[in-house]
């Protein structure tokens, strides 16, 4: 219906400025004020129904009360008999989408990337959050300031009500002042898939699987925004198949930012993480966005003519790049529609069933508080029944709690759950699917957290080869797989093979997503902890310490990544027995994770052993030995008394005693480690042959070689079946055994196990 030459209470509508999903904006001149205004008509059967309309008008009082620069200002609301109506500020420009085809000067894009953080970072201030932020919704006036339009203004249409999309990822409104006859296309303006409304080109990935929308949602799309703005290019590459499109939210598959100023490229890259909380702030990136700004010029222009360079070179096997990713996407492309609605439906089934489970969590009918591990474990009691005939749902539930528990310490029932998990899909989709391959995954760290290397290492092999086939070997869930296989290795002190993988995985994220990201932080602390392990001191420090201040200064103290850094660099001190300088770190270290992870966490008591290393070397002996004996019983009972971490607690229980003269208590705990092991883990195992091996030194100092060699002799014989004759560790056992043959008088028969060392048989 034409509303043009009628009036809206002092407002008379003079021009319709276009139209789109929510319905027509007309130019209105308040003849009250002597103004002129933009008006919204909202569709008849756009409207909604009494509980979202107050919810509507609540928030519209909000945003009226909003008053930044950067947000277009909402003045009123009214409604009408026939329509619902909109006042607006009108503002006069073109949008961002028609601003990015001007090919904008690197500098001016900043500016408009700035204006629009500090327009998120006023809203989110006030708890609005946008929800549909795009190109289409960006205004710039000929001034050249910045408007965002449609700040949380998307409502479901009548018949949702609160209960429905509306709670899960409200849909987008129409931009409020486009030009003349505009109105934007389907994709480009609402799409509505299932139940999970908005746009899929910059929903972020928790919109597109139907979760909660916050502001860190918000900030997912501003990194899209960003990417596009900056490269030319849309995020998801050349996919318009709208289930394609979606598919690719729910996991933010979006495409490597590429060829820009490598600061803001991490900084996208950041925004663009999977975890909301992983994501800077608007206020955060705002800041991150002037200080980039604020370089140079000299070297702002060397960036920019470097960027153009790599463009060029880019451009120039743009033909076989795109010929490879076209076949991929082709081979892909078959399932995605299948796959998107699988994978949609899972994730809505995992946010339903866990919401219940919370729901039904009533502490006060329980007399105490509830635990997450009480309502994970009813979870887990719960769901065969709840999904005898989803084994896909299933499998995803198996699948998150499988990975919660790992998270907060519980590695035994995490394990039973992610094994249920990869059993269900590799009977439903088969070995290769995407599904499959990431439950292999999780299936693989977890057993590596719990010092089941060998077949930790097998899983991840077999998953790192089908991911580098169906992936490629630079996609974000190879790497992760990489990452994982590199961990494994180093925790068997495999560390060269450790260190090869853990570069590969370094040097292909700097390429991707530039130094300061934070999965590149990530990859670069672990080569200088293999380093450290390798006693590469010197090469390891400096790696160390810039990953603790790039952490800090980009994610803040108390971030997961600044901790991880804090304790490698407090391990390395440690190590170098810089324990003055190792204590303090880590103690300050100890009560963070106590505060976020929880006392009995295993990397929580892994810091605690770690200190106490350190009290013991400076002589604090009560504190130490106190600190030991609670850690080794928290060990014992959260990851098991064989665990690689409970046996090195000991042996720092042990070392203690030792320090301090009680050689029989120290001997006593260290066989104590070795029986366990045996027990646990077989006498051939690594660990075993570890323990063991150092039993045999503390009974050869002590001159008791007649159950000192026999020892000896059975670890350098199953060293050399499983590791070989040039590894490290066996090397190492036959200087043992060639040391106890020369201190009892057999120089002749150590010579072959450790030529060139006759000097050292004089005791």
């Amino acid at each position: 219906m034409d509303l043009i030459g009628t009036s809206v209470r002092s407002i008379r509508l003079v021009e319709c400025l276009g139209g789109g999903g929510m319905g027509r904006v007309y130019l209105g001149l308040d003849e009250r004020l002597q103004r002129k205004v933009a008006v919204k008509a909202i569709r008849a059967d756009r409207r909604m129904d009494e509980g979202a309309k107050r919810r509507f008008q609540r928030e519209a009082r909000v945003l009226s009360q909003l008053e930044h620069p950067n947000i277009c200002r909402l003045y009123d609301y009214i409604e009408g008999e026939e329509s619902d109506f909109l006042v607006l500020e009108l503002v006069q420009g073109r949008n961002l989408r028609q601003l990015m085809d001007d090919r904008l000067p690197f500098a001016r894009k900043l500016d408009i990337a700035v204006q629009i953080a500090e327009a998120l970072a006023g809203a989110h201030s006030l708890s609005v959050v946008h929800r549909d932020l795009k190109p289409e919704n960006v205004m710039v006036t000929l001034e050249g300031v910045v408007k965002v339009l449609d700040f949380g203004l998307a409502r479901p249409p009548a018949g949702q009500g609160e209960g429905g999309a509306e709670s899960r990822g409200r849909p987008a409104g129409d931009a409020e002042a486009r030009g003349p006859g505009e109105s934007a296309g389907a994709e480009a303006t609402l799409t509505q898939f299932g139940s999970v409304m908005g746009t899929p080109r910059y929903m972020s990935p928790e919109q597109a699987r139907g979760e909660a929308v916050t502001a860190a949602s918000d900030m997912f799309s501003f990194g899209l925004l960003l990417q596009e703005l900056f490269t030319g290019r849309a995020p998801y590459g050349g996919a318009a198949d709208r289930a394609e499109l979606l598919q690719k939210a729910m996991w933010g598959d979006a495409e490597p930012v590429g060829a820009t100023d490598a600061h803001l490229a991490g900084l996208v890259e950041q925004l663009k993480s999977l975890a909301p909380r992983q994501r800077p702030t608007a206020a955060a990136t705002a800041e991150r966005l002037r200080w980039i700004a604020g370089k140079p010029a000299r070297r702002a222009r060397r960036l920019a003519a470097a960027a153009v360079l790599l463009a060029l070179a880019v451009a120039a096997g743009v033909s076989t790049v795109g010929f490879v990713r076209a076949r991929r996407a082709q081979v892909r492309a078959e399932a995605s529609e299948r796959h998107a609605l699988r994978a949609q439906s899972e994730a809505e089934a995992v946010n339903s069933f866990l919401g219940t489970m919370l729901a039904s969590a009533d502490p006060a009918r329980a007399g105490r508080n509830v635990k997450v591990i009480e309502i994970l474990d009813r979870a887990g009691e719960n769901v065969d029944a709840e999904f005898a005939d989803h084994p896909g749902r299933r499998a995803a539930i198996l699948g998150t709690l499988g990975r919660t528990y790992q998270s907060v310490g519980e590695l035994t029932k995490g394990h039973e759950m992610l094994s249920r998990a990869l059993a269900l899909r590799r009977q439903e989709l088969g070995p290769r699917a995407p599904e499959t391959l990431a439950a292999m995954h999780d299936l693989g760290r977890i057993l590596a957290a719990m010092d089941r290397s060998d077949q930790a290492e097998s899983l991840l092999r077999e998953t790192l080869e089908a991911r580098t086939q169906a992936l490629g070997p630079d996609h974000p869930d190879t790497l992760e797989t990489g990452v994982a296989l590199a961990w494994t290795l180093h925790a068997t002190q495999r560390l060269q093979e450790a260190e090869a993988l853990y570069r590969r995985v370094y040097e292909t994220r700097v390429r991707l997503l530039g130094a300061e990201h934070r999965d590149t932080l990530e990859a670069k602390r672990l080569v200088g902890m293999v380093l450290r392990d390798e006693a590469r001191f010197v090469e390891a420090e400096p790696l160390l310490a810039e990953c603790y201040e790039s952490a800090r200064r980009l994610f803040g103290p108390d971030d997961n990544e600044t901790v991880d850094a804090l304790q490698s660099l407090a391990f390395l001190y440690h190590r170098e027995r810089r324990n003055a300088e190792a204590a303090p770190l880590l103690r300050a270290l100890l009560e963070t994770m106590r505060r976020v992870l929880g006392p009995e966490h295993p990397t929580t008591l892994k810091v605690g052993n770690a200190l106490a290393r350190s009290l013991v070397e400076l002589g604090d002996y009560v504190e130490a030995e106190r600190l030991l004996k609670e850690t080794v019983a928290a060990q014992v009972r959260v990851i098991g008394p064989a665990h690689r971490d409970t046996l090195e607690t000991m042996r720092s229980q042990a070392y203690a005693a030792h320090k301090q003269g009680r050689a029989g208590e120290s001997l006593r705990i260290f066989e104590e480690r070795w029986h366990v092991a045996r027990a646990n883990l077989g006498e051939e195992n690594q660990l075993t042959t570890e323990c063991k091996s150092v039993v045999a030194n503390i009974l050869r100092d002590a001159g008791r070689y007649a159950e000192a060699e026999p020892l000896y002799r059975q670890v350098l014989a199953v060293r050399v079946r499983l590791l070989g004759d040039d590894h490290p560790a066996t090397r190492q056992s036959r200087r043992d055994l060639a040391k106890l043959l020369r201190l009892t008088g057999r120089a002749p028969q150590a010579e072959p196990l450790d030529p060139g060392a006759a000097a050292a048989a004089d005791p």
